[in-house]
C-alpha cells in the first residue's frame, strides 16, 4: 500500500511541480537571475565574475560584460573594487551577492543544454529556456525526490503511511515550497540539503550528514543555524552509539562528506573577495541592501515585533499565513 501511495504521490508531485513550472520572462526575480548569470559565467567563461564595472566618477559607472550585455541589468550583486576605491562607486569585478553552490550545481545541466540545443540546430538557448531548464534539473526534480523520501521515511517511522502522506501533501502543496520548488534560488535547495542531513542521521551515514549540511551552508548562508541543530543531533547519536561506531571514524566521515562543498565555498570567497572567510554580504553594491543587513551581524539580530510579524503572520511572507496547518 505504501508503494502504491508513493507512485501516486510521484505522479501528483510531477504534475504540480514539473508540469506547471513557469518559464515566463515576466517572472524577473533578481534572487534567481543573478545565480543564473553566475552559472553562465562559470560554464562559458571560466570565471565567477558576472560582469565588470568601470567608474569615471561618483554615480558615473557602467557595468559591462558579454553575459551582462546580452541579458541586461540584474540586482543582488557584490563588487570587489580594483581601483583602491570603495563600493559601489568603484571600478572592479561584479559577482553574485549570494552563496554560490546552486550556481555550481547548474553548470553541468547548462553545458548539457547548450550541447543539446546545438546538436538539434537551435543555436544558443534563450534566457527563458535556460531558466526553465535549470529550474527543472536543479530544483524541481530534487524537490520531488526529497518529498518522496520524506513520505517513505514518515510512513516507516510512524507506522502509518497515511499520516506521512498527509504531512507531505500539506508541505508540498500547502506551503511556500510550491513556489520555491520552481525557482532557481537557494531556499528550496538548502532545505533539501538539510533533509539529506536528516537522512544521513536516521540512516546512520555520517558522510551523508556532512555532505548535506555542507551543501546547505554553501547554497544558503542562513541555513547555518539549522545545520548546527542537525549537527548536534548527529553528535548526540554518535555519542550514544560510540560502542558500535567509533567517534573518530564518524567524525572523519562527516568531515569527508563536507570537504567538497566547503572547499568550493572557500574557493569562491577567496577568488571573489580575497579570503575564504569573506562573504559577499560585506561587498554588496546596492546601498539599500547594505542598509538592510547593517543591524546586528550580517543582518542577524535579536527578534523584534516587526520581524516576528513578517516571519510568521504577514500576508507577504508569514509562515503561518501561507501554511496555517503548521
Amino acid at each position: 500500500m505504501l508503494f502504491r501511495s508513493l507512485v501516486l504521490l510521484a505522479i501528483l508531485l510531477g504534475l504540480g511541480y514539473a508540469w506547471l513550472i513557469p518559464g515566463s520572462l515576466d517572472i524577473n526575480n533578481p534572487n534567481e537571475n543573478v545565480r543564473i548569470y553566475m552559472v553562465r559565467a562559470i560554464a562559458e567563461e571560466g570565471t565567477y565574475a558576472i560582469a565588470g564595472r568601470t567608474c569615471l566618477g561618483p554615480h558615473a559607472c557602467r557595468d559591462r560584460g558579454r553575459i551582462y550585455d546580452q541579458w541586461g541589468y540584474v540586482n543582488d550583486k557584490a563588487i570587489t573594487c580594483l581601483d583602491g576605491g570603495s563600493g559601489p562607486d568603484c571600478s572592479g569585478s561584479l559577482y553574485a551577492g549570494k552563496a554560490p553552490s546552486i550556481s555550481f550545481l547548474g553548470v553541468v545541466p547548462h553545458v548539457a543544454q547548450r550541447g543539446l540545443w546545438r546538436a538539434i540546430g537551435w543555436g544558443e538557448p534563450s534566457k527563458a529556456a535556460v531558466i526553465a531548464w535549470l529550474r527543472f534539473w536543479c530544483v524541481v526534480l530534487p524537490t520531488i525526490a526529497g518529498w518522496l523520501w520524506l513520505a517513505a521515511h514518515l510512513g516507516r517511522t510512524l507506522g502509518r503511511w497515511q499520516a506521512g502522506l498527509a504531512v507531505v501533501l500539506m508541505g508540498a502543496f500547502g506551503s511556500l515550497s510550491l513556489t520555491y520548488g520552481m525557482m532557481f534560488a537557494g531556499h528550496q535547495v538548502a532545505g533539501l540539503c538539510l533533509l539529506a542531513g536528516v537522512a544521513g542521521i536516521v540512516e546512520r551515514r555520517a558522510w551523508l550528514v556532512g555532505l548535506g549540511l555542507g551543501w546547505a551552508l554553501c547554497v544558503e548562508y542562513t541555513a547555518g543555524p539549522a545545520a548546527v541543530v542537525l549537527g548536534l543531533w548527529f553528535a548526540g547519536q554518535s555519542w550514544r552509539e560510540r560502542g558500535e561506531r567509533p567517534l573518530g571514524r564518524q567524525l572523519g566521515l562527516l568531515l569527508a562528506g563536507a570537504a567538497l562543498p566547503l572547499g568550493l565555498l572557500g574557493h569562491f570567497h577567496a577568488v571573489a573577495f580575497g579570503a575564504p572567510w569573506h562573504l559577499p554580504y560585506a561587498h554588496l553594491e546596492n546601498p539599500g541592501f547594505v542598509r538592510d543587513i547593517a543591524p546586528g551581524f550580517m543582518g542577524i539580530h535579536l527578534p523584534n515585533a516587526e520581524k516576528t510579524w513578517g516571519s510568521l503572520l504577514s500576508p507577504f511572507t508569514g509562515l503561518w499565513f501561507w501554511a496555517p496547518w503548521t
